[in-house]
């Protein structure tokens, strides 16, 4: 595997890899999901761990979708929002766009970004 950036999101946390070149990488960030999804989920009824399967993809499409379309700086992010500037991943990201698409095989969302550089 060679990614510039391998994301894991689950209910609790997200897990990051910058320059990610084999499985066994150590990951570079672990992230308080609640706390980086929090505008999402203040009309929610819900915690993300009692989010279901196809609830947090939405809410991941949604929030990606967001970051890619938006104009952030470091000065104006809520705290949990810094590891993006940190790691590079919003200027990567920004004015990419999102591909979704799911895995025949269980079912495995799979979020792809594309910007104008090549890798």
């Amino acid at each position: 595997m060679n990614a510039p950036y391998f994301l894991l999101a689950l209910p609790q946390y997200f897990y990051l890899w910058k320059n990610l070149v084999n499985d066994e990488a150590p990951v570079d960030y672990i992230i308080d999901a609640t706390e980086t999804l929090t505008s999402y989920l203040n009309p929610l009824p819900r915690s993300l761990n009692k989010m279901s399967h196809d609830g947090l993809e939405m809410l991941m499409n949604a929030w990606i979708r967001h970051l890619v379309n938006s104009e952030l700086n470091r000065e104006n992010l809520a705290t949990g929002l810094t590891w993006l500037f940190d790691s590079g991943l919003y200027q990567t990201i920004k004015y990419g766009y999102v591909i979704t698409e799911l895995k025949s095989l269980g079912r495995i969302p799979s979020l792809t970004f594309q910007d104008n550089q090549k890798y």
